[in-house]
């Protein structure tokens, strides 16, 4: 009998200036949890809302270099045993702003028979309303959520700024999932501030992506 189940694949998308042990949590439990056969990792190359950043290289090798920490480990399901993570340049666009919905779509194109996980903090879903074509973006992948029990019952509320309007208004198909497990509250912000002011960061990023920062003066000005 032949196995017609869809192929799943998360998503994990940001700026990742730098790639954090916050990330590499979030990449491991939702694999597990959403019973992933592959996940991406996906660097935005030119982000529309963010001002000044690491050039798209040097973030994109940092994240091959955390994803060489984990690649290989055990995952948590005894039928799928190792990660399958990987690194994707689908936005290496450095010219023009990359939204999600066209990074989606691109995917879906790439891998049709496949069933889309968009994994995300409480921030986005909060958002989304606000953001480039949030209906096809919904369309076309389930959304992951970090932050809040599946029991809460009102996944559909978008943000105390717009209580009226649910994540089904945007698009009827909206599918929304919330993620369990403890992630370390660190962000890529807080990391370059500890880098300037020449503080610890050994606890917060993999020993090799510290010692990339440190071989190329990232976030000394």
């Amino acid at each position: 009998m032949t196995d017609s189940r869809m192929i799943r694949i998360g998503i994990l998308g940001g700026t990742f200036d730098p790639i954090h042990n916050g990330h590499l949590a979030m990449a491991r439990i939702a694999y597990d949890e959403l019973c992933l056969d592959k996940l991406l990792v996906i660097p935005a190359g030119k982000p529309y809302f963010k001002g000044r950043i690491t050039p798209y290289d040097m973030r994109c090798e940092m994240v091959r270099i955390a994803l060489e920490e984990i690649a290989g480990t055990e995952a948590g399901r005894g039928e799928t045993p190792f990660l399958n993570i990987e690194l994707s340049l689908l936005e290496s666009d450095q010219e023009h702003p990359t939204y999600t919905y066209q990074t989606l779509n691109r995917l879906k194109k790439e891998y049709s028979d496949s069933e889309l996980f968009f994994i995300c903090g409480m921030d986005v879903l909060t958002s989304i309303g606000s953001w480039m074509k949030p209906d096809e973006v919904l369309r076309m992948a389930t959304l992951a959520v970090f932050g809040r029990e599946t029991d809460s019952g009102d996944w559909q509320n978008i943000g105390a700024d717009d209580r009226h309007k649910t994540l089904t208004d945007i698009c009827p198909e909206a599918r929304c999932v919330f993620l369990h497990g403890h992630i370390q509250p660190v962000s890529s912000t807080r990391i370059r501030e500890l880098v300037f002011r020449d503080g610890s960061i050994d606890d917060l990023i993999p020993a090799k992506v510290a010692e990339y920062i440190r071989a190329h003066s990232l976030y000394r000005v």
